[in-house]
């Protein structure tokens, strides 16, 4: 949940109505037997307050009791630049489950850039079967993960691939006397097995993280900042939180620069195809243009796609064979279509020689082709 900043105007007023109506009517169209509400109200939760005051009734409406007590009076918005702290990010339960909270933590760490520290809320909930009729919701979309080739040791992946590849039967013992079908048939289950045995090899000595755990900007100079910002900040930590001192400096400095180049690495990479996106523009070469804008703009999330009742490539592949297959027809099957092809085509080149002119020579063709634009039908 994330509500407006706090101020005197009529438009806050209305903006905070509007959001506690949006969530009265959620909480009244689902049925529930718990509520739990988090996030950044931009308000304390302190009687006086013109924004608690608007939100106070829809916990009161629906028994919510705010946690704020069990954080240990930690602020959860610190701006080190104006000078400001408060606790504007709180979590609201249901009073029933307030006996099952084991704690409620404000954490603050180094490498968040962010003026607002993450809250996170630990219960003790007793296991419940599922009910057989319930609706599951589950994602079951296989996850995909990628190899992080810059994080391993390639000597234990030689080795490895060495070793998975070493019991391989070669290809050319096995091609005598083969004809044709078998020796492509061959072929392609070698590379198969190859493939499958370098993947193994990967497998077994190349660190793995999912696809999108990673900033599509990331470097790794921001890896060594982010040290240097968690390193400097747990530093400042265990020597008691000074306000003044080298400690606080360099551990402000650290983090200012650590902000600094994510800031930096997120400018420099949307901007980094702007210049091939333009030129090929103006060169009208469509093909390296659109190429760039995908590369600029596509999104990386993997969906599951279905086409046709069919959710794998092989299914897929074997659908659209088979439609192509009842679709094609083959024209020069049709007698009379040929007939009338054949009757055309010698009514337009009739009497025309098959000889070139004079003046069509092979530099006249090749300076024309050299003129024509990449991309565009002519």
């Amino acid at each position: 949940m994330y509500l407006p900043c706090q101020d005197s105007s009529v438009q806050y007023e209305s903006d905070i109505c509007n959001y506690v109506g949006f969530i009265d009517s959620v909480l009244d169209a689902n049925n529930f037997t718990d509520i739990i509400i988090m996030g950044d109200t931009n308000f304390q939760c302190v009687a006086g307050h013109n924004g608690f005051n608007m939100f106070k009734p829809l916990l009161c409406d629906h028994d919510l009791i705010c946690c704020d007590n069990l954080m240990g009076g930690v602020n959860t918005y610190v701006n080190r630049d104006l000078g400001h702290e408060s606790c504007i990010d709180h979590v609201f339960v249901s009073s029933n489950l307030l006996n099952d909270i084991s704690s409620v933590q404000v954490i603050d760490c180094g490498h968040n850039t962010s003026d607002h520290r993450s809250v996170t809320l630990n219960l003790s909930l007793n296991a419940c079967r599922q009910n057989d009729h319930t609706k599951s919701y589950r994602n079951n979309g296989a996850k995909v993960y990628r190899f992080r080739w810059d994080k391993a040791n390639l000597a234990d992946y030689y080795a490895a691939s060495r070793e998975c590849l070493s019991d391989l039967p070669l290809l050319a013992n096995c091609l005598a006397g083969r004809s044709k079908p078998e020796i492509s048939n061959l072929i392609d289950v070698q590379y198969q097995r190859i493939v499958l045995g370098l993947y193994e090899a990967a497998k077994l000595t190349v660190p793995q993280i999912p696809a999108n755990s990673l900033h599509h900007f990331w470097n790794d100079e921001l890896d060594d900042l982010k040290a240097k910002s968690v390193f400097w900040h747990a530093m400042w930590r265990d020597n008691g939180c000074p306000r003044s001192g080298t400690v606080f400096l360099t551990k402000c400095q650290t983090a200012l620069r650590y902000k600094k180049a994510i800031r930096n690495a997120i400018k420099t990479f949307d901007s980094q195809f702007d210049e091939d996106i333009i030129e090929n523009f103006i060169s009208k070469d469509f093909t390296e243009f659109w190429r760039c804008w995908q590369r600029k703009c596509h999104s990386t999330q993997v969906r599951n796609v279905s086409i046709s009742g069919c959710s794998n490539d092989k299914e897929s592949a074997d659908g659209f064979a088979s439609y192509l297959k009842s679709v094609f027809y083959e024209s020069s099957n049709d007698q009379i279509a040929t007939a009338e092809l054949v009757e055309c085509y010698s009514s337009v080149f009739n009497g025309v020689q098959n000889t070139c002119p004079d003046f069509i020579t092979v530099e006249l063709v090749d300076r024309c082709i050299r003129q024509m634009k990449r991309g565009k039908a002519r």
